[in-house]
């Protein structure tokens, strides 16, 4: 939870910075898909790009033998963005 705020905190600050960067880097080195929609959001120096996801339903999160998954990614279960 504390750092579900530190990030909401962050991200709210360097609204005040933000820049619109369509087809940029995803900020992990891979670039995004030629047309997908980016937003660079800076705060304490440290760049956060947001990415559109598409509205649709899919697994997210490890299944239950999974050995390297963290108990908190367990389990799997279907999530759904509108």
């Amino acid at each position: 939870m504390t750092a579900l705020v530190v990030v909401a905190a962050g991200l709210a600050f360097a609204l005040c910075q933000k820049e619109d960067n369509s087809n940029s880097s995803n900020g992990g080195g891979t670039p995004a898909p030629a047309g997908t929609e980016t937003l660079t959001l800076t705060a304490a120096g440290v760049d956060f790009t947001l990415v559109r996801v598409e509205p649709g339903t899919f697994r997210m999160g490890a299944n239950e033998g999974d050995d390297q998954a963290y108990d908190w990614e367990k389990p799997a279960h279907e999530v759904t963005l509108t």
